[in-house]
């Protein structure tokens, strides 16, 4: 097999890939795990991911802030309308007078006593549905926060508020706008504003009454149908961010989002990027998760740094290697490889993610280099699909050194978690 050092061919994803790549990023932010807070996503109960405990752990942006919502309202909103079809109700036993006509069951003892003080009327037990529930009150809350949220980027026409000068793409934009469409037509029925009405619009409100339905979830009385609307509302509301940028200025927040990983992973209209930065994620959970250690975001002026708390695992995002070339009028020249893993201060590996198939030993020169200036042993190239035949590149060694290639397609699950396997297996604690 031929040697290709510069195949430049890239990979146009599918609509459907770049989705599952964003959701994915999302699904990796709010992954569940045994500490935290109580979710009810299952039939039993599980635990979501805490902000305090996350595996993977970064500062917030209004960007990735945006995506969440709209990436956790899609996988709902069928559940949101099922429940506004069907809304929860709780029957009430009213003693009610009457003089005119008998309705219900007749409460004897409390007609006596009524009529020996020389009433003629009938004391009924009668069955009435209480809407006003904790249930229905939680989700019209939900549907009109979820209302307000839109609101704020549609009335400004997507623009962040955190950084003025920029706006949600087109895509985005439209995600909104059609949340809000769905949105605008729930809360117009009479059952709704009702509710609305009757509630008292308060965080501690609405607490207490999610409070309420996970007791009764406990309990087994709440209606299975109800427990999506539990883990939506936990979801948004339990964000996985360490820090935000409230009470900063506006310098700090601007520096803030330029050293944010979420400025780098989602600039959507660059799928290179999104797909190098999909995999960085893929490597971080496989890390965070096979050696059960909570990945921390480092200020780094040499890359996006993740390390573990005790400082042996690090996971850098385009660290900058010195190359030892320098012309005469600048500084000297820089490599970024996309991912390196390193142990105790050592490069275990270095990954980088090409949008192009893999065909012959593409990019062999440059990981050739990588591996030089980084004094790592072992290379990984990670390709967005597969070439013709299919053929993986056998890996190059030279020495201890050796370079691998593989596919990793968006889309392709089972054969997607063996290879973060195999990859996470090359680091020995």
């Amino acid at each position: 097999m031929s040697e290709q050092e510069y195949f430049t061919s890239k990979v146009e994803f599918t609509e459907k890939q770049k989705e599952l790549m964003i959701t994915e990023i999302g699904e990796i932010l709010a992954k569940l795990q045994k500490n935290g807070v109580i979710d009810y996503s299952k039939t039993h109960e599980v635990h979501l991911l805490y902000k305090d405990d996350a595996k993977i752990q970064f500062e917030r942006t209004e960007l990735l802030e945006v995506k969440r919502f709209i990436s956790l309202f899609k996988t709902t909103s069928r559940a949101l309308v099922y429940l506004m079809d069907n809304p929860h109700s709780l029957t009430e036993h009213q003693n009610v007078v009457r003089t005119d006509r008998i309705m219900g069951a007749i409460s004897i003892p409390q007609t006596m006593k009524l009529q020996t003080k020389g009433n003629d009327g009938v004391v009924c037990v009668e069955i009435k549905k209480n809407m006003n529930t904790p249930a229905n009150r939680l989700l019209c809350n939900t549907l009109l926060a979820a209302s307000i949220f839109c609101d704020r980027y549609m009335l400004s026409e997507g623009k962040l508020f955190s950084e003025p000068e920029k706006q949600l793409d087109k895509s985005t934009m439209n995600d909104i706008k059609e949340i809000r469409l769905l949105l605008s037509q729930l809360l117009s029925t009479k059952f709704t504003r009702e509710i609305l009405q009757q509630t008292v619009n308060s965080i501690e409100e609405i607490d207490k009454d999610l409070d309420s339905l996970k007791n009764l979830a406990i309990q087994n009385r709440l209606p299975t149908s109800f427990l999506s609307l539990i883990q939506f509302f936990q979801r948004w509301k339990y964000f996985l961010w360490v820090a935000s940028t409230k009470n900063r200025t506006s310098s700090e927040i601007d520096e803030f989002l330029k050293h944010l990983l979420g400025y780098h992973f989602f600039e959507l209209n660059d799928e290179s990027r999104l797909y190098e930065s999909w995999i960085c994620f893929k490597i971080l959970e496989g890390i965070a998760e096979n050696f059960d250690r909570i990945m921390f975001e480092r200020r780094s002026r040499n890359g996006i740094l993740f390390k573990d708390k005790k400082g042996r695992i690090s996971v850098v995002y385009q660290r900058r290697f010195k190359t030892g070339w320098k012309p005469k009028t600048n500084d000297e020249l820089e490599d970024k490889p996309d991912i390196t893993v390193e142990l105790d201060g050592k490069v275990m590996l270095v990954i980088d993610a090409k949008n192009s198939p893999c065909k012959g030993y593409t990019y062999r020169r440059d990981m050739s280099e990588y591996l030089n200036i980084s004094d790592g042993k072992k290379g990984i190239l990670i390709h967005s699909s597969w070439a013709d035949n299919k053929i993986i590149p056998e890996p190059v060694t030279r020495g201890e050194k050796k370079i691998l290639w593989t596919c990793f397609v968006p889309g392709e699950e089972i054969e997607n978690k063996r290879i973060i396997k195999s990859i996470i297996s090359e680091v020995k604690l």
